[in-house]
């Protein structure tokens, strides 16, 4: 059997990685980076940050007061969680760089899908990487999926990395 000799095409240029900081999405960014480096495409990480809803209902303590309460510690809690969130991406994009690919990363100040459809067409993404945790039924209706809803909303395809294939790596041709 012969085959055809094909110009090289670079398929792919730019691939988004949602993380969410589960270990399911670090190993599908291992898989992402190989396949990266094999098609020379740069990566685009991104965390979508939803910050905690309000809640009023303390005992003992009127209205006004307990809202000013709960906002204050919801702040400071958020801005924990936003640094914290910082650092992960800074530390996911530098493991990228060290083996070569490069890399950007944006912390995502509004939830999962829409947020993540944005950074796909500002950044032209021409594909999507990302850990599947293969929910069903009530707990997936009850969480919603990210997953499905770049699956249903994204103009380029996703590639979901499922547990069981989340530490496997791309590999390369004829290795």
């Amino acid at each position: 059997m012969s085959f055809a000799v094909r110009k090289e095409v670079r398929v792919f240029t730019t691939i988004l990685l949602p993380l969410d900081g589960s270990h399911e999405s670090e190993q599908a960014m291992r898989f992402a980076v190989g396949l990266a480096k094999q098609v020379g495409a740069d990566l685009v990480l991104a965390r979508a940050f939803e910050p905690a809803r309000h809640t009023t209902q303390i005992s003992g303590l009127d209205q006004p007061q307990a809202m000013d309460i709960v906002v204050r510690q919801t702040e400071r809690r958020d801005q924990a969680r936003v640094a914290q969130a910082r650092s992960y991406l800074e530390g996911m994009s530098a493991q990228a760089k060290q083996q070569g690919v490069g890399v950007v990363h944006h912390l995502l100040m509004e939830p999962g899908g829409k947020a993540l459809l944005k950074v796909v067409r500002d950044y032209r993404v021409d594909l999507i990487v990302m850990a599947s945790r293969g929910r069903t039924g009530l707990h997936r209706a009850l969480l919603g999926s990210v997953a499905d809803e770049l699956v249903r909303g994204s103009p380029c395809p996703v590639l979901l990395v499922g547990p069981a294939a989340a530490g496997r790596r791309a590999r390369t041709r004829g290795k």
